[in-house]
């Protein structure tokens, strides 16, 4: 490390899992930590810090108070960045589950090979089984019969255009006319409303809310940031946030044999358990899962800060990627 901030934390115990020793696991969980760092922000040479090794999507931050600006309805889908060179994930790793968007956006890439469409994968007929969507996107080798059905139900719905250089209503204005313009069915432009009170604001809310979206966003008309920042603001009627997944537990009775529960961990160390939001073929499967990392939907925090009401949403393998 060359200069920053130095975090001391205390020991931790490596226990083996998967049928690794002890050692063996501990390995395991250094060379994760050291990749996970790498694909992110973290370079080996210090020569190479002011290289970007991928395009950083606009991040939001919560909805505090309102301002005129833009609401589009929140999707629960994959983020997805459409380029020249193919399709990726917000940390900057190829999707190759779904071709036929890319193959749909081709005439596009071919007028513009500048061009960059900022958007999720998704299909609302899906709202309720996000897992349905990412077994399909994740796949890093899909075979035929994964790529046919990707093709029936996987939509590349598009909320902005990070390489224009202009405000966003001109920039959504664009990608209206550009996507009408192909006339494919998979390529949605995310309904967008100019709003100038909070009434109005409220009142798309609540109607986007009972469409069955996860809520609104809010945009300011302003340009384009590879940041995280407060001219993109997310607007929720509950919390979600991501936590290590410590245990899958299997249910009793005519729960036998499928998850049922799972239990999370605090930051201090603290856990608590979590049901699991899907059906009972996915939590079949789940008990032949490993996942280090979940993203659990609650509605707030107890006094003491444990999740109320907590229901697993989100399964993300070794480490969120998408």
């Amino acid at each position: 490390m060359v200069d920053g901030t130095h975090a001391v934390t205390g020991w931790t115990t490596a226990i083996g899992k998967q049928s690794r020793t002890d050692r063996a696991q501990a390995l395991f969980e250094i060379e994760s930590a050291y990749t996970f760092h790498l694909r992110r922000e973290y370079h080996e040479n210090a020569a190479d810090i002011d290289t970007a090794r991928f395009f950083k999507p606009m991040l939001a931050h919560k909805y505090e108070e309102f301002a005129p600006g833009y609401a589009q309805p929140k999707l629960d889908g994959i983020r997805c960045i459409a380029r020249a060179e193919g399709l990726f994930t917000r940390e900057g790793r190829p999707i190759n589950g779904a071709p036929h968007i890319h193959l749909h956006l081709a005439p596009l890439f071919e007028a513009d090979p500048d061009l960059i469409l900022d958007g999720e994968l998704y299909n609302h007929a899906l709202k309720d089984d996000f897992n349905t969507i990412v077994s399909m996107v994740r796949r890093k080798v899909p075979d035929a019969s994964h790529l046919e059905k990707s093709c029936e139900l996987v939509q590349f719905h598009v909320y902005d255009l990070p390489s224009s250089p202009v405000a966003f209503g001109e920039r959504m204005d664009t990608v209206t006319s550009l996507l009408d313009n192909l006339k494919a069915p998979t390529l949605v432009p995310v309904p967008t409303e100019l709003i100038d009170s909070q009434q109005a604001y409220d009142a798309f809310h609540g109607q986007w809310i009972e469409q069955g979206y996860e809520g609104s966003m809010w945009r300011s008309d302003t340009v384009y940031e590879q940041k995280r920042t407060k001219m993109l603001r997310k607007r929720k009627d509950f919390s979600d946030e991501e936590y290590p997944c410590l245990e899958i537990r299997e249910g009793e009775g005519n729960w036998a044999g499928l998850a049922k529960s799972v239990i999370c961990q605090l930051p201090d160390g603290r856990t608590f358990g979590a049901t699991i939001r899907g059906d009972k073929k996915r939590a079949a499967a789940l008990l032949h899962e490993t996942h280090r990392v979940v993203t659990v939907r609650y509605f707030h925090l107890t006094p003491d800060g444990i999740p109320r009401f907590p229901v697993v949403t989100k399964f993300w393998g070794e480490e969120r990627e998408m």
